[in-house]
């Protein structure tokens, strides 16, 4: 895993990631978290040594949703890109020698799974879900996103029976409500779910790599 996060690397650094969404009026729709979800993520134990965590999980979450997508179309070919976002360079000494540090600050990662339709947007409001039990999925992903990163931004577009919609919003520890509103967009070549995580915090940050992920052979 730690490769592939290397090679995207080397792809995504120093690149601004954007993400096109049209301005519609709507009607929103609230739903709502079936337990107290600060007081989940404050008692999950995340170790500060694993602060790649989130990162793996949202990966597997795109694994998963790929899967679930192939089993109605077997011709599907997955993708999963992951972006690291770093901050504005800096410089430090180190014996001499000049060496330029980028902190990494978040993770976009962006897939052509199933999306974030009504099942899945369920079993996401439900805490204690066992929706993707019988995969090995534990249900915890979320909980290390929000113990690692201030915010995680959500946009999924996707094909609803014969209209194509898209599900958007903010997941963050003091807001219970989610706007769970579908909106209906233009026809899309694919479905594209995407899953930014904002802010890492403390300890979290300090964990994560300080110098760019590249191998470099001689």
């Amino acid at each position: 895993m730690l490769k592939e996060i290397k090679k995207i690397d080397k792809m995504s650094h120093n690149k601004k990631i954007k993400i096109d969404m049209k301005k519609e009026e709507r009607t929103k729709l609230m739903s709502f978290f079936t337990s107290n979800l600060s007081g989940r993520v404050r008692n999950f134990e995340l170790p500060a040594t694993k602060a790649l965590m989130p990162l793996y999980e949202s990966i597997v979450n795109s694994i998963y949703a790929i899967d679930e997508r192939q089993q109605k179309e077997n011709t599907l070919n997955g993708r999963i890109m992951v972006h690291i976002v770093r901050e504005p360079q800096q410089y430090i000494q180190t014996d001499g020698i000049d060496g330029s540090i980028n902190d990494i600050t978040g993770f976009i990662i962006i897939d052509n799974g199933i999306g974030f339709n009504d099942a899945n947007m369920k079993s996401f409001l439900q805490l204690d879900s066992t929706y993707r039990i019988e995969k090995g999925g534990k249900g915890v992903g979320r909980f290390t996103w929000l113990k690692a990163f201030r915010k995680a931004k959500i946009e999924s577009c996707f094909e609803n029976g014969n209209q194509w919609v898209k599900r958007s919003f903010d997941f963050m520890l003091g807001q219970d409500e989610i706007n769970d509103s579908l909106i209906k967009i233009d026809e899309l070549k694919d479905n594209k779910t995407v899953v930014i995580l904002e802010d890492c915090l403390s300890p979290y940050k300090d964990k994560l790599p300080k110098v760019q992920l590249i191998n470099v052979n001689n």
